[in-house]
């Protein structure tokens, strides 16, 4: 340990080994997804909670102050029991706006045509209908009154692609976010998201 705050490390980066295979060596690194990068002058970095009883990934992104040097979970173990449970219940109220939220919200401000894909990965076409202004286009995107369902994307020109998963043959210069990014490079962060 250098003793060193996240921020003064020159490339600092963690990720999740998502896999169902657990032969093999411990550290796959093709395994890696959901890679992040580690910033801030805190001691306590805390960007999720597995629960492992539910299967479940809470994402939490907080730092916390705490000790640079001999900074072990047992020492942090008083806040994070406190401020863990506290977000998780925040974020699970649907006070906090996700990233399909987001994603919805830019597509109603800056398309015409939308598709909103399943986790079934059916495809679904929002078109933005005469006189429909962002916040109606908004609203039936989240009802889910598609035009059409089960279509297949009709991508050729450069567009918005917000993704859960990467794996589809993008145009290019199509800015793209993708949280599992498999075979599309992103151009955009969460981050960017909120801007």
């Amino acid at each position: 340990m250098t003793a060193s705050p996240f921020n003064q490390l020159e490339r600092g980066f963690a990720g999740l080994m998502l896999r169902d295979d657990t032969s093999g060596e411990i550290f796959d690194p093709r395994t890696v997804e959901l890679k992040f990068s580690i910033e801030g002058g805190n001691g306590n970095f805390v960007p999720l909670v597995l629960d492992i009883e539910a299967s479940t990934i809470h994402w939490l992104d907080v730092q916390t102050a705490g000790a640079i040097q001999l900074n072990t979970l047992a020492g942090a173990s008083k806040s994070i029991t406190h401020f863990c449970p506290a977000l998780m219940r925040y974020f699970a109220s649907g006070t906090r706006a996700s990233m399909l939220d987001l994603g919805r919200m830019h597509a109603a401000a800056r398309s015409d045509r939308v598709y909103l894909r399943a986790p079934s990965g059916a495809c679904a076409l929002y078109t933005r209908r005469a006189g429909e202004d962002v916040v109606a286009f908004h609203h039936r995107l989240r009802s889910g009154a598609a035009d059409e369902a089960n279509v297949v994307p009709k991508l050729a020109d450069p567009a918005l692609a917000l993704l859960a998963r990467g794996d589809l043959d993008l145009p290019p210069e199509t800015a793209t976010y993708a949280l599992f990014r498999e075979r599309v490079t992103p151009t955009l962060a969460a981050s960017d998201l909120l801007t």
